[in-house]
């Protein structure tokens, strides 16, 4: 009799599964089942399990009994002692072509711990990244700021050398007054425009405003995004690429082209400046807008031969028609 699997032998391998198991015929009354799914039942309904209309039933409600479906999509429960049980049913046969409905109740408490978990994680996350993509806004501010001040300073001391010409003009019997006059007039211009600054202009006029003041002509093709953290990113890049030009290459003049098609957005930039000596590595202000393209999944290209010329790319989150402010048609910034 050792030798043989009998019905009791059966019943109780199945007693030793940790998991919740029962087998019924097609008219929903008990064949086979495990002591661990009659505790589970009688966790849920207070009673014994006789039917499967019973169990179905039982589960039906979100809270029954202290117990709490998780989710609509799949059934998985948490019971009051805090382990979580995930129910299926299926169809089954046995060698002769019976059909039983197997019902089973697996335990899925540890996954469950660990999803909480990593959704606790992924939201820390998000609150990083955006304290991140705060800090990386402020820095490119503070980096633009920066650059525009030491830009106007300089135009200062244009002033102070043109005021301290015309004084050592005049000590002098027939001198020539007009590149003394001119250097003046110059950092002059460039104060009186700074100071004509529209408060009441969105981000780009105002970009073309900080141009003219430091004698950059822009022309610009194109039209910026319709995503504003997108246009946002642009002009920071103007700005960048405007500061960097003048006073890393003597740039006079701004080129600038925004494309759009099917899929993404494109802009490049390049100026009339000396061609770099060497390959740009980005750094400072550049790499802070590197960084900033990257937190929008977006690409960035710098180009140091024939010409510097920066290249960015955004791949557009969805397609629509609105359409973007278009740059085309303004006028030169000088």
């Amino acid at each position: 009799m050792k030798e043989k699997v009998s019905q009791n032998s059966i019943k109780e391998a199945l007693n030793l599964l940790p998991v919740g198991i029962c087998y019924f015929t097609l008219n929903g009354t008990i064949k086979l089942c495990n002591s661990q799914m009659y505790r589970l039942f009688r966790t849920l309904a207070h009673k014994d399990l006789q039917k499967l209309s019973e169990l179905r039933e039982a589960l039906h409600s979100n809270i029954q009994n202290e117990v709490i479906r998780l989710t609509d999509k799949k059934e998985i429960y948490l019971f009051p002692d805090g382990r979580a049980w995930n129910y299926q049913e299926s169809e089954v046969k046995d060698k002769e072509g019976n059909v039983y409905i197997e019902a089973v109740f697996s335990d899925v408490t540890k996954q469950y711990h660990e999803k909480i978990n990593l959704t606790r994680q992924t939201e820390k996350l998000k609150e990083i990244s955006r304290e991140l993509r705060y800090l990386s806004d402020n820095v490119l501010i503070l980096t633009r700021e920066r650059e525009v001040l030491a830009a106007k300073t300089k135009l200062h001391d244009q002033m102070g050398a043109g005021l301290t010409a015309i004084r050592q003009s005049l000590a002098q019997e027939n001198a020539d007054y007009s590149n003394a006059v001119r250097l003046l007039r110059q950092a002059v211009n460039a104060i009186w425009n700074d100071n004509q600054y529209p408060l009441e202009e969105g981000e780009f006029e105002r970009f073309l405003q900080d141009a003219r003041t430091i004698g950059v002509k822009v022309r610009c093709t194109g039209s910026l995004p319709k995503e504003e953290e997108y246009a946002h990113i642009y002009i920071l890049a103007m700005r960048e690429c405007l500061t960097n030009g003048v006073c890393h290459a003597g740039a006079t003049e701004l080129f600038i082209t925004m494309q759009e098609d099917k899929d993404c957005y494109h802009i490049c930039i390049t100026n009339n400046g000396e061609v770099p000596e060497k390959e740009v590595v980005p750094k400072g202000g550049l790499y802070n807008l590197s960084r900033h393209i990257f937190d929008y999944s977006g690409e960035m290209h710098i180009q140091s031969m024939p010409y510097f010329a920066l290249t960015i790319t955004f791949q557009k989150k969805e397609l629509d028609h609105e359409e973007g402010i278009d740059c085309r048609g303004s006028e030169d910034a000088s």
